[in-house]
């Protein structure tokens, strides 16, 4: 039985990750959904995408649970706004401006649906942080191993020294269960 093919796009921004992904894994072939919390930048994907078959935007932060999170952020458009208490703590000089409540999306459960209705599911995680609890959960709930390809941005280097070895140790433990599970595995930038 062939399986679908779907590119989920966890922390879109404003299209940059899709745009590039796209000519390789072409929208003949894949379904994407584009998430992203920030408002400012979920119209822009959606003035873009509003109508493109095969392109779903939602509006929600990935995370380990489904409710409601505070989304921090400096700027409008801010690449760095997070749901992570801690996120961007290397750079403690720049104050937060705003912040915006904003839903949240069980990424482990999404996976588990999507794997149970025969799809072959491409990742990439630029989720400020929320990367650690969310794959630590698709660890312990065996649904990491039903990631066909994952694309991941660590943040820890953008942590200070206090909470980065905390988070660097998580990471470590994560990379080495990717390479157990021989995980398709790329570091996102």
């Amino acid at each position: 039985m062939t399986k679908n093919k779907i590119f989920l796009d966890c922390g879109a921004n404003l299209g940059q990750a899709f745009d590039e992904f796209s000519q390789s894994y072409p929208l003949a072939e894949y379904d994407y959904w584009l998430f992203e919390p920030n408002p400012a930048c979920y119209k822009v994907l959606l003035d873009k995408h509003l109508g493109t078959p095969k392109v779903s935007v939602i509006w929600a932060a990935v995370h380990n649970q489904t409710g409601w999170a505070n989304l921090s952020y400096r700027t409008e458009y801010d690449v760095g706004a997070s749901i992570i208490t801690g996120h961007n703590s290397g750079f403690a000089q720049i104050e937060t401006n705003s912040s915006v409540l904003v839903p949240t999306i069980d990424l482990d459960t999404v996976v588990s649906v999507l794997y149970s209705r025969n799809y072959e599911i491409y990742l990439k995680l630029d989720i400020e942080s929320s990367e650690y609890d969310i794959l630590e959960k698709m660890i312990e709930s065996n649904n990491l191993s039903k990631i066909h390809t994952l694309w991941c941005e660590f943040h820890s280097q953008y942590m200070n020294d206090e909470t980065k070895f905390l988070f660097q140790y998580r990471e470590m433990n994560i990379l080495s269960h990717i390479q157990k599970v021989n995980l398709n595995f790329h570091l996102w930038r």
